[in-house]
């Protein structure tokens, strides 16, 4: 009996052994990029938020791995997989446009490349068996954009309470609070009185004029208003009171927006301590080895009785009128920029640091709508 069993199993183990082997690479093929993704976005979203890069190794390792992984699977199936290169060359010529117009970022525009190479299209997902998504990476770019919303929302309340910058907020606010309740009596008012007469209630929104009047005109006129439309709607008071508080919530919100998209809440930073990606606040004008301000239309108007100075802002209205021109865009600054920068700084022609503006890293925003498809990739 021990002499039929050795060579039995002698004779079963390969076969097990190749059977085994197969259920590996089968699972490897058809796994393995998703993983790979998901850690590499892990990765990159945790440095991101840490230090605001994403390392050149990961981005272009991805797409390394992704092209190796399609040659290879390509040598198991013995059938070239030409898709995911096609892919993944479109997706990284978009970004690469993307990044020279200054959209992306070079970091995000990389890793969505690496992306592309690895899922061209998405084929599994976590709750649907027979996902088929040839969707994928628009899909995972449009979550990207909603996500940045409450991402970035949460990361500016964290940074408000941190610096304690909500009593410089506050004070502000109940300062504007009155001009609020007196312009949203007006808007809600004139939309009654309008609705009622017939008028496009759109001629309600010059009620917004009302930001430029004096209190003494504006607060009567709000009260003459609410008076009129009450007496014209009176069983609509509830509903005219719900339109008060949403205007005046909208404009808390429009005042919160504003307050963190100014230069207090901007970071000074070192001229040797920029890198790439980072937002100038304002964009900067060098002209006659001085920092100069670009007129804007307020200008124009200003001196349009004065043809000269007219004449001259028109001009400086062109970017071809300055001698060095590096602008605040949202990809953020390129390194030749940052390079100008320090030349001009050594010239001692701008100051040893800068303004910066507070923006929202993109990686988690993209890790985020990239775990929302890996879910429900077959739903969506």
């Amino acid at each position: 009996m021990n002499s039929l069993r050795k060579p039995l199993v002698s004779f079963i183990f390969p076969f097990f052994l190749f059977f085994m082997g197969i259920m590996f690479l089968n699972l490897l093929f058809s796994y393995l990029p998703y993983v790979v993704v998901l850690i590499a976005l892990m990765i990159s979203a945790y440095t991101d938020l840490k230090t605001r890069e994403v390392s050149n190794y990961l981005t272009f390792g991805l797409m390394v791995f992704g092209i190796l992984f399609w040659v290879a699977k390509s040598l198991y199936i013995g059938k070239f997989i030409y898709l995911p290169f096609l892919v993944g060359l479109i997706t990284f010529i978009v970004c690469y446009l993307l990044w020279y117009i200054s959209v992306f970022a070079g970091g995000d525009a990389k890793l969505i490349a690496g992306i592309a190479f690895c899922i061209p299209i998405q084929d599994y997902s976590i709750l649907f068996a027979n996902t088929n998504n040839p969707y994928f990476l628009p899909l995972i770019f449009i979550l990207t954009v909603f996500l940045v919303f409450p991402l970035g929302f949460f990361l500016t309340f964290k940074r408000v309470i941190s610096t304690k910058y909500y009593k410089i907020m506050l004070t502000e606010l109940l300062k504007s609070i009155p001009k609020y309740f007196e312009v949203a009596l007006t808007l809600v008012g004139l939309y009654f009185i309008f609705s009622l007469f017939g008028v496009p209630t759109i001629f309600a929104l010059l009620s917004f004029l009302l930001w430029k009047i004096t209190w003494k005109i504006r607060l009567p006129m709000a009260l003459i208003v609410f008076a009129v439309a009450i007496c014209l709607h009176p069983t609509d008071l509830l509903n005219f009171v719900i339109y008060f508080l949403i205007s005046v919530v909208f404009f808390i919100i429009i005042k919160f927006f504003w307050f963190v998209r100014s230069k207090e809440f901007a970071d000074f930073k070192k001229i040797s301590e920029l890198r790439d990606g980072d937002i100038l606040y304002e964009s900067l004008y060098i002209k006659d080895n001085v920092i100069a301000k670009k007129p804007g239309f307020k200008d124009i108007f200003k001196y349009l009785k004065n043809k000269d100075i007219l004449q001259k802002n028109l001009d400086l209205m062109r970017d071809s009128s300055y001698d060095y021109v590096i602008k605040s865009q949202p990809g953020g600054l390129l390194v030749e920029e940052i390079k100008l920068l320090k030349a001009l700084k050594t010239k001692k022609i701008i100051p040893d640091g800068i303004y910066i503006k507070q923006s929202v890293p993109l990686t988690p925003a993209i890790l985020g709508g990239y775990i929302i498809l890996l879910f429900f990739g077959g739903l969506i």
